[in-house]
């Protein structure tokens, strides 16, 4: 009876801190999402690694990508003044050539935010709600082709000119204070591997402060 009960005693004692242990440790995820920016959606990758210093507390560094970020520019109706080319501004491009028109052809953001993650404590050993808290830096890059109307003298005894077209390739580059607000659900599939759920939401805060939204699917390892 008493070794009986020494024993019991022993792992009283060493059950909690094994079970501490068995809560933290370094993490890795991926996440593939939709990216949705100026009302144009992309699809986006993102990386992430961190520690979880208790069931409930952790903190990571995440990426997201979105490459192929097409019809990004901030606003189409833009005055074409506030763009730069080579170093060069062009500043009197609109009251020359008031017809002058926008095509995007490409852009690319870039976030990296450093989080907090909270995960909530349920009744159910497999799936873990959890929200993320952070702030970081947001590198976006858009590229637009400035098409000119340049008109022309028409056909002989023709009253009408004819309208010729030139094209300029442009490229605006910017980095920008992110704030980062999100959440999600885990769901354990293994002892150390979980997929879920993973929403974000930026506030890039610039001159013009921009919304950005990112909803995808996540898997997530625990060392």
């Amino acid at each position: 009876m008493r070794k009986s009960a020494l024993i019991a005693a022993i792992m009283m004692a060493v059950a909690p801190p094994l079970l501490a242990q068995d809560e933290q440790g370094a993490t890795v995820g991926a996440t593939i999402s939709a990216l949705n920016m100026n009302s144009t959606t992309a699809l986006s990758f993102s990386g992430s690694a961190g520690y979880q210093f208790t069931k409930m507390i952790g903190m990571e560094v995440e990426a997201t990508s979105a490459p192929r970020l097409r019809g990004s520019f901030p606003n189409r109706s833009t005055s074409i003044s506030a763009l730069s080319t080579s170093g060069v501004l062009v500043s009197t491009v609109t009251s020359i050539f008031p017809g002058a028109t926008l095509k995007v052809t490409d852009g690319r953001a870039v976030f990296f935010t450093t989080n907090v993650r909270v995960q909530l404590p349920t009744t159910s050993a497999r799936v873990t709600p959890y929200f993320v808290a952070g702030g970081g830096t947001a590198s976006v890059r858009r590229s637009t082709d400035v098409v000119f109307p340049i008109p022309l003298a028409g056909a002989p005894n023709s009253p009408i000119p004819t309208l010729r077209t030139i094209t300029e390739h442009l490229t605006q580059s910017s980095t920008e204070l992110a704030l980062m607000l999100g959440g999600g659900v885990d769901v354990s599939i293994a002892s150390r591997f979980s997929v879920g759920g993973d929403f974000r939401y930026y506030r890039l805060l610039d001159d013009q402060d921009a919304n950005v939204g990112r909803f995808g699917a996540a898997v997530r390892y625990r060392f």
